[in-house]
């Protein structure tokens, strides 16, 4: 087994999620493929240049401490197997983190994308993103466990709910109570059943719809709504984070929602709006 594999083990048993798991072993691989060297032989100045040329890419310090972190893993790791004396990343210096604002959608704009999936195609694909745009705005769940979302992990009730695989792989379940997301999740159940495999969502080929594809969708489904940003699963969550907060939901019953270790990422993802503000100054 080389060295790659072994690590990609001990992510493992690690209990990194899948989505952690993949960033990682790119990042290594992009470092390896940069530098041309083996990961034995790369030196402080390797990891210099290799930083120095993402930065003249123009990628964000959010991008740049991912890699930087990734990196450290990976040459802890080493070290732990006596493959190296040094970390190569011992001697980078810190980034900071500019603070940029997240885009986050208004109730009319959430109506005009879900008038624009009313005038979508029937096929296999027009479908499935009308049930997954639901899925995503309505639970906040993430494009990867979208994804990964087998025909079992639905369960209709008389309190129907849905399974998945969330982060650190832990098991979670959300009540599936909002009529819109339920009916069309009933429809698309009956439908799927002319197709083999257990995936919920496939392509024409009927193999599992990959997660590139469910965000390019998204993307394309933004931009017939005329949306003016463009739209991604995460923007759909800090969205129903927001309209939950201005709603005046407990940022903790948000957090838990969105499956936040920790309040202040909740606090991020839950921008209050000017009308928020209004109404509470109003109360002095």
């Amino acid at each position: 087994m080389d060295i790659l594999q072994e690590y990609k083990r001990y992510l493992k048993l690690g209990r990194k999620s899948q989505a952690s798991i993949y960033q990682y072993m790119n990042d290594i691989k992009l470092y390896k493929k940069v530098t041309g060297k083996s990961f034995i032989e790369a030196s402080v100045k390797d990891t210099e240049c290799f930083l120095e040329g993402l930065i003249e890419k123009g990628n964000e310090n959010t991008t740049l401490l991912r890699k930087i972190a990734s990196l450290r893993s990976f040459y802890s790791f080493c070290r732990l197997k006596n493959l190296i004396k040094e970390n190569p990343l011992s001697d980078i210096p810190k980034f900071r983190i500019r603070e940029k604002e997240l885009k986050v959608l208004s109730k009319n704009e959430i109506q005009v994308i879900l008038e624009t999936l009313e005038y979508y195609p029937e096929t296999l694909a027009g479908k499935e993103i009308n049930r997954i745009f639901r899925i995503m705005y309505f639970l906040a769940m993430r494009v990867s466990e979208i994804r990964n979302l087998n025909i079992s992990d639905i369960h209709i009730q008389q309190d129907s709910y849905v399974t998945f695989i969330g982060k650190s792989n832990k098991k979670r379940s959300l009540p599936l109570v909002n009529a819109s997301l339920l009916d069309s999740l009933i429809s698309w159940l009956s439908f799927r059943k002319r197709f083999s495999g257990e995936a919920l969502f496939i392509t024409r080929n009927q193999k599992r719809v990959s997660v590139r594809t469910i965000q390019r969708w998204i993307r394309e489904l933004g931009k017939k709504a005329g949306l003016e940003d463009s739209l991604s699963p995460h923007m759909l969550r800090r969205t129903l984070a927001t309209h939950l907060s201005d709603m005046g939901v407990d940022i903790a019953f948000i957090g838990d929602l969105l499956s936040h270790k920790n309040l202040n990422t909740t606090r991020r993802y839950a921008k209050i709006s000017d009308k928020k503000r209004r109404e509470v100054l109003s109360l002095l």
